[in-house]
């Protein structure tokens, strides 16, 4: 106790903070009740080695369990459908629209099927090869927030800070370069 004591409270703030934040998490500070309550994350190293990594709800967390109706999440499973939700969107006619000016630039004689496939193919390998950081980062521009219902997931998207993440046009744009060359 007396060796606790001696380190400062910063120090061992610093220290706890660092043992939480070992285990990324995908959605940290982003998931939440349909009453507005967060869910946590939490990770439990057992004996064995192996890491279990779960959402809490705060509620439960700080109130005891049982005090809220939903229960805790693996956060592997819930990372992974969201994950999935994102990797549709970055796969999407649209997003692949947008970008259509950089890929033929790189590549000239690649025809729009062939850029299609190429992105649908490459999305789901590129994210994986994605650190940790980057990965959060992508998260945080497309959604706002995650609502955890009984139905399953609802995600508010970040719709006004899509642009940001492909360098596309302003909103209502898009498609307004054919008007302009059928006006001429």
């Amino acid at each position: 106790v007396q060796v606790i004591m001696a380190e400062s409270s910063r120090d061992r703030a610093r220290n706890t903070w660092g043992q939480k934040c070992q285990y990324g998490f995908l959605l940290r500070g982003m998931m939440f009740t349909p009453d507005g309550d967060l869910y946590l994350p939490m990770a439990t190293r057992k004996p064995s080695g192996n890491v279990y990594r779960y959402y809490v709800v705060n509620k439960n967390q700080n109130m005891g369990a049982g005090s809220v109706t939903f229960c805790n999440l693996p956060a592997g499973e819930i990372e992974k459908a969201v994950t999935d939700e994102v990797l549709k969107i970055l796969r999407s006619g649209e997003m692949v629209h947008q970008c259509w000016t950089q890929i033929t630039e790189m590549n000239p004689d690649l025809s729009e099927p062939e850029a299609m496939v190429l992105c649908f193919r490459n999305t789901a390998t590129i994210w994986n090869k994605l650190a940790t950081q980057a990965k959060k980062d992508i998260v945080r521009t497309l959604i706002r927030r995650i609502t955890i219902t009984p139905d399953g997931l609802d995600l508010q998207w970040r719709f006004d800070a899509w642009g940001a993440l492909v360098g596309m046009p302003p909103r209502n744009t898009v498609g307004n370069e054919l008007l302009e060359l059928e006006a001429a």
